[in-house]
């Protein structure tokens, strides 16, 4: 091999040896407290299957709960930026709970791995499920935003109470950590030519085939055509692999990701809202 491409090289497989962590961006600082915009919550801390202790928010509906929703968010930062993406739905009568992974935030402090991910998943439905059995809500709705797309649809497969969960909602997300590894080696010149090893470096042990071969949950999956993140194509092929009866598939058009519910074009809200009471 010519050594001007030695450095590269090397640079490339520093890179991917720890590859986990090109899918997870945690950190514990405080971004927004709900308290500020006078909300009101309750603070909570639950265990994992494999001891591990996760931090949550619960904001109650204002009135007779419609439905309860159960937010798993994105790969970066904690819940007190991401609560923000559905802060608004409690005052239209629906509860609201969001949770930490492992490594984030205020839940313990280990390392995230999809593995690792998958106990927290499980354990955040179980959790939401009780106190949606204790708030008397219509509806039970597990919403999945970027890396929390996959996160719940893996954990939807070990849930116990799957058949009681009225829709899940996919959010700018995917269903395959090698697709998702390829692309953001894709994006880095250093990485560009060894793309093809993230088939190799990357698993999708703890990906969601049996939910995408076996589900009856209705689904709603959203993706913008121009995702800078996650590509259309992977929220295109998501919503095609799905088996559900009834599903929908909003497509947006817009250059962000995860935006949808933004304050500045209430179309979506208004729509999500008509969609809770239709399922």
């Amino acid at each position: 091999m010519h050594r001007i491409f030695r450095p590269f090289l090397i640079g490339g497989l520093l890179f991917l040896s720890a590859c986990s962590q090109l899918l997870y961006y945690p950190d514990s600082h405080m971004y927004y407290n709900p308290e500020q915009a006078e909300l009101t919550y309750e603070d909570l801390e639950f265990q994992t299957s494999d001891g591990v202790s996760l931090h949550a928010w619960y904001f109650p509906a204002k009135g007779q709960s419609k439905s309860f929703i159960a937010h798993f968010h994105g790969n970066a930062q904690n819940l007190s930026s991401h609560f923000i993406h559905l802060a608004w739905i409690p005052e239209e009568g629906h509860d609201y709970f969001i949770f930490d992974y492992r490594g984030y935030g205020q839940s313990d402090s280990v390392r995230p791995t999809p593995k690792g991910t998958s106990y927290d998943g499980v354990a955040a439905l179980e959790k939401a499920y009780s106190l949606y059995l204790e708030s008397g809500a219509e509806k039970f709705v597990v919403y999945g935003q970027s890396l929390g797309g996959i996160v719940a649809m893996k954990a939807l497969e070990k849930f116990e109470h799957r058949d009681q969960v009225d829709l899940i909602v996919l959010d700018s997300t995917f269903s395959s950590y090698r697709k998702v590894a390829r692309r953001v080696m894709g994006s880095n010149f250093i990485t560009w030519p060894l793309q093809p090893l993230s088939f190799v470096l990357f698993s999708d042990r703890y990906a969601p085939r049996e939910f995408l071969d076996q589900t009856d949950i209705a689904a709603l999956v959203i993706h913008s055509k121009k995702d800078p993140v996650v590509p259309f194509s992977l929220g295109r092929d998501l919503y095609g692999d799905l088996k559900a009866e009834r599903k929908w598939f909003w497509q947006l058009d817009r250059r962000e990701h995860g935006a949808v519910f933004y304050d500045y074009d209430l179309r979506y809200r208004a729509k999500f809202l008509e969609l809770l009471e239709e399922i």
